[in-house]
């Protein structure tokens, strides 16, 4: 990464060629990150994935590191939408990290006794783009996100969130407890250790299937 010296003594100028990525709010949010360890809340999450992708282009991995600081620390924090964390995790391509949020996920409005009731099923259209904030309407009236051990529920304009690699192994996560390596029977009436096990399980089989080591 050039210093700041360098980029100042530099004949010409940088290039801007991405009038989203490289907006002034994002930048702002670099220079937080480098000069004050400052991030963005994670609630915004729009902004957290922008802020990566342009330390991405522009080399700074301090910015990684600040970041996957700050997802750690908010593991266990109800106030975040864990959906949303399990994404920047994704983007960081901690995909242990992203897999450990999988068997923690208890979206707004879960209702262990009756989780079902909550999904809306193809209830969703998906909004215009905002530039660095959850766009209005995202998530359904009730506040619940999909559930990441169930994926098959999960609402069109959640999935599309989704990288296809991500989907993908989410889905045969999902299948390989669903139809043969454990059981196959359908979750209707399940018991709580027998939900546990199964959120388990399909997160440690997502963790292998994004290991690079495994492919």
């Amino acid at each position: 990464m050039l210093s700041l010296n360098e980029l100042q003594n530099r004949p010409e100028r940088l290039a801007f060629t991405d009038p989203v990525l490289e907006h002034s709010t994002t930048i702002e949010s670099l220079l937080n990150v480098i000069y004050r360890y400052q991030l963005p809340p994670l609630q915004r999450k729009i902004s957290i994935l922008y802020l990566l992708d342009l330390a991405d282009k522009w080399d700074v991995p301090v910015v990684f590191e600040v970041v996957r600081k700050h997802l750690q620390a908010a593991f266990h924090t109800i106030a975040y939408g864990q959906f949303d964390l399990f994404l920047i995790a994704i983007k960081l391509k901690d995909y242990a990290l992203a897999a450990a949020f999988i068997p923690h996920h208890k979206p707004h409005g879960w209702n262990s006794d009756d989780w079902l009731s909550d999904i809306a099923y193809g209830s969703q259209v998906h909004p215009p783009q905002v530039y660095d904030r959850r766009p209005s309407g995202w998530i359904d009236e009730d506040g619940t996100e999909p559930m990441l051990w169930h994926i098959e529920s999960c609402d069109y304009s959640y999935f599309i969130q989704l990288p296809p690699r991500v989907a993908w192994a989410l889905h045969k996560a999902t299948a390989m407890w669903d139809h043969g390596l454990f059981d196959g029977y359908w979750i209707d009436d399940w018991d709580t250790e027998r939900i546990e096990r199964r959120k388990k399980s399909i997160a440690e089989s997502f963790r292998r299937i994004m290991d690079p080591k495994c492919a």
